[in-house]
């Protein structure tokens, strides 16, 4: 299952919201992330994302949001 982790620095301030799943939702599937802001909307978009990563049966690679938005990821 997909979960929401909130990323904090040293000053315990939020820095973001993660998304992590396993590839296929198994124990031997790779680990897949996606960030989303710290804000209180960002938070909401991991929910939603982590709904729709579960709905897909953890089928959805890292980078699937900014493919699918036509974005490149920074390297």
């Amino acid at each position: 299952m997909a979960s929401v982790h909130e990323r904090k620095n040293k000053a315990d301030e939020v820095t973001s919201h993660q998304v992590k799943w396993r590839l296929g939702g198994s124990r031997t599937g790779g680990w897949q992330t996606e960030i989303f802001d710290p804000d209180e909307t960002g938070k909401k978009a991991a929910e939603v994302f982590r709904d729709a990563v579960n709905a897909a049966g953890q089928q959805l690679r890292a980078g699937f949001r900014d493919r699918l938005l036509g974005r490149t990821r920074p390297v």
